[in-house]
């Protein structure tokens, strides 16, 4: 399974007692703000010592007729590359591109953009806003619960010795547990398939399917176990 840097929209409110202000270590700023085609660059400066790992946005779009629209953009490096160091170090610059809807007769006048939460990389945060980090928070623990689901569901499988594709068994508990509806299907499935898969993918390697999930088993505990401790925020001091 694969984690790449991604912007996510999820919930979570247990972090309620982070928000502490203004944020001072990261500095957000529009660039290249086309209003005819209402697209815009922003830029994320890391102007605090330490590296930052994930940080969360408060994007306000206001039209010329007063109207305003609130948006919410989120990045999460996500444990594998933080672990490699490809993350916003100081002094650094995040820049993406953004883009809204054309509204004729109401033109796109200006880009309010304030940073509402950033996680660091020594798992400390600081919030304006105790919400977005609950959604940075409740994205990593969703991938974590999945990594940890998936572990213990291989690990029994791989138990049962009078199983002949302890793959395809662990895939079917894994589309039970889908089934079920919890925060972090999307990261089941990928896993779900992968398992489904070992068969064919062991034969290709030419090892025995119990062979290439073992292997594959100490691969998800050793994800497992870093994803969790990627999950474990706590506030700035």
């Amino acid at each position: 399974m694969k984690y790449l840097a991604l912007f996510f929209l999820c919930c979570c409110s247990s972090l309620a007692t982070f928000a502490n202000g203004p944020i001072t270590g990261v500095i957000a700023t529009v660039t290249d703000l086309d209003v005819t085609h209402n697209t815009a660059k922003i830029e994320v400066l890391n102007s605090a010592g330490k590296d930052i790992t994930a940080y969360a946005l408060s994007v306000t779009a206001v039209y010329a007729n007063g109207k305003t629209e609130w948006s919410e953009r989120m990045k999460d490096y996500g444990a594998n590359l933080a672990e490699r160091g490809e993350v916003l170090h100081p002094g650094s610059t995040s820049v993406e591109d953004e883009r809204w809807a054309v509204r004729p007769g109401n033109a796109f006048v200006r880009l309010d953009v304030k940073v509402s939460a950033v996680v660091y990389s020594d798992q400390t945060a600081d919030a304006a806003d105790a919400e977005a980090l609950g959604r940075i928070q409740s994205h990593r623990s969703a991938v974590a619960s999945a990594l940890a689901k998936s572990r213990d569901i291989l690990e029994r499988s791989l138990a049962d010795n009078s199983s002949d594709h302890p793959g395809a068994k662990a895939s079917d508990e894994v589309k039970k547990i889908i089934k079920s509806g919890p925060a972090d299907n999307v990261y089941l499935k990928s896993i779900g398939d992968e398992l489904e898969a070992a068969s064919q993918a062991a034969a290709q390697l030419g090892v025995s399917e119990r062979d290439y999930l073992n292997q594959r088993l100490t691969k998800l505990q050793r994800d497992a176990a870093r994803e969790s401790r990627y999950a474990q925020i706590r506030r700035a001091q």
